[in-house]
């Protein structure tokens, strides 16, 4: 897989971007880390399901959970 990773810096130096292991981003300073969504196992649809950080909303649901990990990277990086 090729993957992208885009960092977007702000005016006041903050970087923001999807997280990767690809880049040791320690190197840039001091991290906060948030998610951009929430990955769970539904039981009931036995699916995978991608929601929005407070859970509520399902953004995409799939019976692979690697399916819906790229879909996150894809959707959250456009």
């Amino acid at each position: 897989m090729n993957a992208v990773t885009t960092l977007t810096i702000g005016t006041d130096g903050t970087a923001r971007g999807l997280y990767t292991d690809a880049l040791d981003l320690r190197q840039l300073g001091q991290l906060s880390m948030a998610r951009a969504s929430v990955v769970e196992f539904k039981h009931t649809t036995q699916e995978w399901e991608v929601r929005t950080p407070d859970g509520i909303h399902v953004l995409f649901s799939h019976p692979n959970r690697e399916e819906c990990l790229r879909w996150e990277r894809e959707f959250f990086t456009r």
